[in-house]
């Protein structure tokens, strides 16, 4: 059997090609006997990372036709035309040539409409779209609608579809129609890179970062809620508690801008450091250095920062909406109230407090993995199950 294991994401995406990173690593690692990955990715800059671990990718490119081929599915007179034309697209017709059974999608994407008789796993991270249409980056130029038709049309036709939490499993159920057997909750796991060496000291000096700070890995999207930190240092300031912070995480369509302007605005130039986008081996060092993570982020209902902050040994602020996450391994703190964010940030100047968020943390993080064990062996009895009933169709 052949898994086509497609990569669409920039390692500019951060968390989400991360946590592309950590599947690809997974199907490699679950793979049945005698099956063969095919692992390929939209993006040249994600061939020189993979090799890093010893993962074998091959860039591709979508045609014209298979560009328009995808957004026509959300025209609903076009699948009649396909099911009476029998049209294929180019990206269907060349996985054929190359043997392709299954096509493995590692981030939810209208790409899969180019696939009319291969066989799909799905990925669904989130449906936040859903939870806060009010944000601009699922609010805007119809990404709402699209994201529903992406669901609707295509979650029910795949073999698997991928969550990371059984809590979004229930509710894809609910929402989509979709067979709970076809559901499977895969929980994330911290970054790969955090397994790797880090040169902390260079990593530091580089950056300047020669203060205590709580740290916030994140992309500038406004449902990271990134203003909502800067509020909590002004009325820290207000009692005289001065800290720091340190954001890292691409731009997002000028928002970094409005965080920059909010931070002029008030005064917060010697207490806030933005580095900008990190490559990934940086990261480890920053967990390393920080005092704390802090995350008091709208969207979820689950992200990479928790599970690297206690992979890393660090305490953990979080948003009190996504509680479910994190059980008692963080101090929480409404999304809404600078106060109550202000709040945790003193508590944990607690020596106590801290110590036992380190020691929970540690303990959750088990829980989790405890978790995916359990997943990884279902998904892999998917796999062994697929390639058996792939047998009584011809190639």
């Amino acid at each position: 059997m052949k898994i086509a294991v497609l990569l669409e994401n920039t390692v500019f995406v951060g968390g989400g090609f991360n946590q592309s990173l950590n599947s690809i690593l997974q199907i490699d690692k679950l793979k049945p006997e005698n099956t063969e990955l095919l692992i390929l990715t939209r993006h040249k800059e994600n061939i020189s990372i993979l090799k890093k671990f010893d993962l074998k990718v091959e860039h591709f490119k979508y045609s014209l036709w298979d560009k328009i081929f995808a957004l026509l599915s959300t025209s609903i007179w076009w699948m009649p035309i396909v099911s009476r034309l029998k049209l294929v697209s180019s990206f269907e017709k060349k996985l054929k040539t190359r043997n392709v059974d299954l096509a493995y999608y590692l981030n939810p994407t209208l790409s899969v409409a180019t696939l009319q008789t291969i066989n799909y796993i799905f990925t669904v991270w989130d449906i936040c779209h859903r939870d806060m249409p009010e944000f601009p980056e699922v609010r805007s130029v119809g990404i709402f609608h699209n994201r529903e038709h992406l669901y609707k049309t295509y979650l029910s036709a795949a073999l698997c579809v991928l969550t990371d939490s059984e809590a979004l499993s229930d509710r894809i159920k609910n929402y989509y129609c979709v067979d709970p057997s076809r559901l499977l909750a895969m929980p994330f796991s911290p970054t790969p890179f955090l397994q790797k060496e880090a040169a902390n000291i260079d990593v530091i000096k580089k950056y300047n970062l020669n203060k205590s700070f709580f740290y916030y890995p994140a992309q500038f999207w406004p449902h990271k809620n990134h203003i909502r930190i800067l509020e909590a240092l002004c009325l820290l300031k207000k009692e005289n508690i001065i800290v720091n912070v340190v954001f890292s995480g691409s731009n997002f369509d000028g928002h970094q801008d409005h965080v920059e302007n909010f931070i002029k605005q008030h005064d917060l130039q010697e207490q806030v450091s933005i580095l900008g986008f990190l490559p990934g081996e940086h990261i480890p060092a920053l967990y390393d250095a920080c005092f704390a993570v802090i995350m008091p982020t709208y969207f979820g209902p689950t992200n990479l920062p928790p599970m690297e902050a206690w992979a890393s040994k660090k305490p953990l602020i979080y948003s009190s909406i996504l509680a479910e996450h994190v059980g008692d391994a963080a101090l929480l703190a409404s999304p809404d109230s600078a106060e109550e964010c202000a709040e945790a940030i003193k508590q944990l100047q607690d020596e106590n407090i801290y110590r036992k968020l380190v020691d929970n943390g540690t303990a959750r993080l088990k829980q989790i993995q405890d978790k995916r064990d359990t997943a990884e062996a279902k998904l892999r009895n998917i796999l062994c199950t697929f390639a058996l009933r792939r047998k009584c169709w011809k190639a």
